[in-house]
C-alpha cells in the first residue's frame, strides 16, 4: 500500500510523541497520547 503525506506526518508526530510520553495507535488512524512521564 503507498504511504500518503498523511501517514508520513503520523509517522513524525508520533516519534516527537515518543519523546515525550506513550502513543497508541488505533486501526482508524487515531493516536492516543498519554503524557505519563
Amino acid at each position: 500500500m503507498p504511504e500518503g503525506p498523511s501517514i508520513v506526518i503520523l509517522r513524525k508526530a508520533v516519534e516527537e510523541i515518543h519523546l515525550k510520553g506513550k502513543t497508541v495507535i488505533h486501526a482508524e488512524g487515531k493516536a492516543d497520547i498519554d503524557m505519563e512521564q
